[in-house]
């Protein structure tokens, strides 16, 4: 009798474990991709778009951004409003898209790596959250 009671108890133990860690994995889950999705939508999916945009109505190969009002104080809203949700890499650079910044002569040259983290940003969350566009 009590044989059956301690396995009960100790199957009722283990079961309890098991779905404790399968909650916080699904809660970290969960969390993970409404933060890339945040990431996705707000910061990189707006200057990924810009960015090609800006190539194919240049209809060059050469990343840039065009030179509009308009364009530069949308890309200034954005970097100023979702700077933090950039990542590390691009985090360190990406102010110099702002249009303060970005004219600078010296400036220039730091835009292929900015655009290329840009890229690969948007991809990276894009296959994160499911997204196929």
């Amino acid at each position: 009798m009590i044989d059956i009671i301690l396995s009960g108890f100790v199957g009722a133990v283990l079961g309890s474990i098991i779905v404790a860690g399968y909650e916080e994995y699904k809660f970290r889950r969960t969390n993970r991709l409404s933060i890339a999705k945040e990431k996705l939508e707000k910061l990189y999916s707006p200057l990924y778009f810009f960015l090609e945009n800006s190539k194919n109505i240049s209809k060059t190969n050469e990343d840039q951004f065009l030179n509009t009002k308009e364009q530069d104080a949308f890309i200034d809203e954005i970097i100023t409003k979702y700077y933090y949700l950039a990542d590390d890499d691009l985090r360190q650079n990406i102010l110099l898209l702002h249009s303060i910044s970005r004219y600078r002569p010296g400036n220039k040259d730091t835009f292929k790596d900015i655009f290329s983290k840009i890229r690969v940003g948007y991809e990276k969350y894009s296959e994160l959250v499911g997204f196929r566009g």
